[in-house]
C-alpha cells in the first residue's frame, strides 16, 4: 500500500439564510446556503485546493393534517485541487447522512450530488411518535468535469421519528432503508434527524 501525507490547512467560509419555523412535532419554511473551504500554500497547505457544497432544504407543513411534513433536501458538492487523490477524495455518500440504503462511504469522489425526500405523519393519534416514507438519490463522481446525472444510486425506506420534550427536543430515529441495486436492507438508529 502507498500512504500519502499532506497538510490540508484552509480557510472556511458559510453563508446562510433561514427561514423555518419549529412547531415542535413538525416544522416549515427553507434554509439554503453555501460552505466552502479554501486551501493555500501561504497558510500552511502543501497545496492549493477549494471545496464548495451549496445545500437547499424545505419543509412543507401540511396544514389539512397537523404535524404532517414533506421534507426536501438537495445539495451539490464541487472540489479542486490535487489534494483530493484516489487514496483520500473530497466527498463520500453512503450511511445514514445521505444514501441510506447503502454503507458509509460506498461512493466516494470529488464531486457529487444528493437528493432526500420525506413525508412524515404522526402515527395512532400521538403527535411526539411520526412515521416517515422517503427516498434518497445521488452519487459520488470522480471530478466536477464528469458529473454525470444519469448515473444515480437510489434507495427507499420506512421509518419512525419520537421527538423527546424533556431531553432538549431531541428526536430519536429509527430508518429501514432498501437499495434495489444491491437488493438489500439497511438499518439505521440515531438521536437527529437527517436535515
Amino acid at each position: 500500500d502507498t500512504y500519502f501525507e499532506q497538510n490540508a490547512v484552509g480557510i472556511s467560509a458559510q453563508v446562510e439564510f433561514r427561514d423555518v419555523r419549529d412547531y415542535l412535532y413538525s416544522r416549515s419554511g427553507w434554509q439554503y446556503g453555501y460552505q466552502g473551504e479554501f486551501g493555500e500554500p501561504a497558510i500552511g497547505a502543501d497545496q492549493h485546493y477549494t471545496r464548495h457544497e451549496f445545500f437547499y432544504r424545505r419543509y412543507f407543513l401540511l396544514s389539512a393534517r397537523p404535524h404532517t411534513n414533506i421534507d426536501v433536501q438537495a445539495k451539490l458538492g464541487l472540489s479542486s485541487g490535487e489534494i483530493f487523490t484516489s487514496e483520500e477524495y473530497a466527498y463520500a455518500l453512503g450511511g445514514n447522512k445521505s444514501l441510506r440504503g447503502f454503507d458509509k462511504t460506498s461512493f466516494v469522489g470529488d464531486a457529487y450530488v444528493l437528493l432526500n425526500l420525506q413525508y412524515l405523519q404522526p402515527l395512532f393519534g400521538y403527535k411526539a411518535f411520526r412515521g416517515v416514507v422517503f427516498l434518497d438519490a445521488g452519487n459520488a463522481y470522480p471530478s466536477n468535469a464528469e458529473l454525470h446525472l444519469g448515473d444515480i444510486k437510489w434507495d427507499v425506506g420506512v421509518g419512525l421519528r419520537v421527538r423527546v420534550k424533556s431531553l432538549v427536543k431531541i428526536d430519536l430515529r429509527v430508518d429501514a432503508a432498501y437499495a434495489p441495486e444491491t437488493g438489500e436492507w439497511t438499518y439505521f438508529a440515531g438521536t437527529k434527524e437527517l436535515f
